[in-house]
């Protein structure tokens, strides 16, 4: 009876010490206290007679991958940990959704996957999830240095960091038939005027050399707005739909003269038949097709699928030859929507996780070279070979379905290595296209305040603006009398609000109120 009693104290004595820490929202406040009653539970967390840590972790489901599999065997082997993995698909707002049915339950996971900043900031005044600063000095050498540049971004509130930004992002570039080019005796464009003379060009003179009149110049998506971003980037505008603060003040692409300029650019391209004639209704793999099948001359789009991933789709024997390029403008520059990558979701521990230090190592570890190689290629010997410096799947591995069912590619983003297989693995193009993206990026600014508010809104306002470009480049009237008209829509549907929420956020965070 006695140890009985003793043991119950001991339990209240740790609970109330766990509540204690859970309660602090300050800056900087939660982990110590997290990270002392860690040494308090190590025992019941098997560390001092070397069993297994028991560590439950919630990771992106997007794959179909099993929850017990090979790679988390491998995992917890190599780090002593037991690990409970918690799949969450992130559509409609799922990571969030997941952990206010953990909170509701009482058992919420030592690491927890945040899908936006507004979220993060709750949990931070809530004192869900702990500050990660000291974490990182002790167990989070590989991260530190793989993320040094990001993770001072969204994810740090008042200089303390709550979240790892996963940090896997990629940029769209302009690609183009170079063999199309070659033909035709034209140099790759590198400005709008260029670019108007090559796909008239690729209209004109069959570059594809069937004899027939089919071609399409440029590929064109209204509800993808990566498909034509590159052209509101040469009028130095973010894309078509990002808020961006210029010349002192918060603005909004749409309102920018630019945005005009570009829909006027857009116009002539419509009537002249060289972009997409269906552009407003054609859905994307029905646009994606045009490109492999060899009908279209010039698609903007992410980099890793034109030159990469897509290469087994293309259709034509020899296999077509692409080039990269970026579209200056009036101004002379050129540049794509910035290719950010401290803009979550990120990986947090939460201020229930009992050993925050296992935790840190296990996100460490996978951010490491060795952990990435495991988690995005496998086990060497089984799933993957090294031949020269580049790790290839070993069959039936390489299909990617086959290596799903053994945990291939299930945890990789949890954090992310910037720079890794997944990269190594890119072609030369590939690579050369990212690194030109990457040069020349725009900056942006992310509401992200009140989540549900703001997606709601920008939603709202997004379905204005497409509205508004689907008549600027199809109509043949005054085109700054439809847009003036439209930003009136925009700014009586709340647009004007939420900038200067935006402008308010964005001068706090960066100290400038």
């Amino acid at each position: 009876m006695k140890k009985r009693w003793i043991a119950l104290l001991l339990a209240v004595m740790m609970t109330a010490a766990a509540l204690v820490g859970c309660g602090k929202s300050d800056a900087g406040v939660g982990n110590e206290d997290a990270i002392e009653s860690s040494e308090k539970s190590n025992i019941e967390s098997g560390v001092e007679n070397n069993e297994p840590v028991p560590l439950t972790l919630m990771y992106e489901t997007v794959g179909n991958h099993p929850e017990q599999n090979m790679i988390l065997e491998e995992l917890e082997k190599r780090l002593n940990l037991d690990i409970t993995p918690i799949g969450v698909d992130p559509k409609d707002n799922g990571f969030e959704t997941r952990i206010n049915l953990m909170v509701a339950s009482g058992e919420v996971a030592d690491i927890l996957i945040v899908g936006n900043k507004a979220t993060l900031g709750k949990y931070v005044q809530n004192g869900l999830v702990i500050g990660l600063n000291e974490l990182l000095e002790e167990h989070g050498k590989e991260t530190m240095e793989n993320k040094k540049d990001i993770l001072e971004g969204l994810g740090c509130i008042d200089g303390t960091i709550y979240g790892i930004p996963r940090g896997y992002s990629m940029p769209s570039l302009t690609v183009m038939r170079k063999d199309w080019l070659d033909k035709l005796g034209m140099e790759v464009p590198t400005t709008l005027e260029e670019y108007y003379e090559v796909l008239k060009a690729f209209r004109d003179k069959d570059p594809d050399g069937n004899g027939q009149n089919d071609t399409l110049p440029m590929g064109m998506i209204l509800s993808d707005t990566r498909t034509y971003e590159n052209i509101f980037c040469a009028y130095g505008l973010a894309g078509n739909n990002r808020f961006m603060y210029k010349d002192g003040k918060m603005t909004h692409t749409f309102l920018e003269e630019g945005y005009l300029e570009a829909a006027a650019y857009l116009n002539k391209l419509y009537h002249e038949k060289l972009i997409e004639p269906d552009f407003i209704t054609i859905a994307n793999m029905a646009e994606f097709e045009k490109l492999w099948n060899g009908q279209m001359g010039a698609f903007n789009f992410d980099i890793a699928g034109c030159t990469q991933n897509w290469l087994s789709r293309y259709v034509e024997d020899p296999a077509p030859e692409f080039v990269y390029t970026a579209l200056a403008g009036p101004d002379g520059k050129a540049g794509t929507v910035a290719n950010r990558k401290d803009i979550g979701p990120w990986a947090c521990i939460s201020s229930k996780c009992k050993n925050p230090e296992a935790a840190m190592k296990l996100l460490d570890y996978i951010c490491s070279e060795e952990g990435n190689t495991l988690t995005f290629m496998g086990i060497e010997g089984r799933h993957f070979e090294m031949q020269g410096d580049i790790a290839e799947w070993i069959p039936p591995y390489n299909d990617a379905a086959t290596a799903r069912q053994e945990g291939v590619d299930a945890y990789t983003y949890i954090n992310y290595r910037l720079k890794g297989w997944d990269y190594k693995r890119y072609n030369e193009l590939t690579q050369q296209g990212i690194e030109m993206a990457e040069s020349i990026g725009i900056n942006y600014v992310e509401n992200r305040e009140d989540a549900e508010l703001a997606s709601e809104l920008n939603q709202v306002l997004f379905d204005i603006q497409q509205e508004a470009l689907a008549e600027l480049v199809t109509s043949t009237g005054d085109l700054k009398q439809i847009w003036e008209s439209y930003k009136e829509k925009w700014e009586e549907a709340g647009g004007m609000e939420l900038l200067a929420q935006t402008e308010a956020i964005y001068k706090r965070e960066n100290n400038m109120q």
